[in-house]
């Protein structure tokens, strides 16, 4: 399911494989997009697009390749040296796509990301 370039493709199917919902992920990341706007009005007025991050498809596919690598950490760390070599392919497409965003949305991913996994006690 590893794309040649080496993240995963946003999707219900994949999300469903690692336990979530697509449909909750979502309102749950929209739900600390907004807050996380709230927090930071300095970056909320000026990047008023900037709750619609989830529909960009490269934020979409960079938050579920991060989700990937989480559960790969989390629960197959038994056979991390099967998904070593995914890993390393994913990270390296991850830098290089989180270098390529502009600096907003690349900061809120990483922010969001982080208070979503908390949360989820993922």
């Amino acid at each position: 399911m590893q794309e040649l370039e080496g993240y995963w493709k946003w999707s219900d199917g994949l999300l469903q494989i690692i336990g979530l919902s697509e449909e909750y992920v979502k309102i749950e990341l929209e739900l600390r997009i907004k807050e996380y706007l709230d927090d930071n009005l300095e970056l909320a007025s000026t990047t008023g697009s900037r709750k619609n991050i989830l529909k960009k498809a490269k934020c979409r596919d960079y938050l579920a390749t991060a989700l990937v690598l989480h559960y790969f950490e989390t629960y197959l760390d038994d056979s991390k040296e099967v998904w070593e070599m995914l890993k390393a392919k994913a990270e390296e497409w991850s830098e290089v796509t989180l270098r390529a965003m502009n600096d907003e949305d690349g900061y809120i991913l990483e922010n969001v990301l982080e208070a979503f996994i908390i949360s989820q006690h993922l």
